[in-house]
């Protein structure tokens, strides 16, 4: 079993801006927290599988500090089987759980159509799936 993890706290501030008003702000899209940890369990000889957590705490969508992004965490997970000497399967999931995570946002105010306002963002990729067949020579 092999385990890994780290963490980076950022206590970041806006100090020189062309916008005083923005001074003191916490920059746009600078969580406190960014996070992973990971495990790999070697099953045998022929096959191990793993996991992957990978986390932000809340940030902000813009330098004013209106629009509070949400953290959020999602996991991925390997399967890989030795078929032969250098031959082997690999079974990837990443996102396993769908989460939604929010990783960046454009306006200072909302946008409005039709009476209805809106904030154009950037999310992390949903649950995919792929399979591999490697071959190391």
């Amino acid at each position: 079993l092999s385990l890994w993890s780290s963490m980076t706290y950022t206590d970041a501030e806006i100090t020189d801006s062309n916008t005083p008003a923005l001074e003191g702000n916490k920059p746009r899209r600078q969580a406190d927290f960014v996070y992973s940890a990971s495990a790999v369990y070697q099953f045998n000889d022929t096959m191990q599988g793993g996991l992957t957590l990978i986390g932000t705490s809340d940030s902000y969508a813009q330098d004013a500090n209106n629009y509070e992004l949400d953290g959020y965490q999602y996991l991925n997970g390997f399967w890989r089987y030795q078929i032969g000497t250098g031959l082997s399967a690999v079974l990837s999931v990443n996102n396993l759980t769908d989460e939604i995570g929010i990783t960046e946002a454009e306006e200072d105010m909302p946008s409005t159509i039709n009476g209805v306002e809106y904030v154009r963002a950037r999310s992390i990729s949903g649950r995919s799936t792929s399979l591999a067949v490697e071959y190391e020579f």
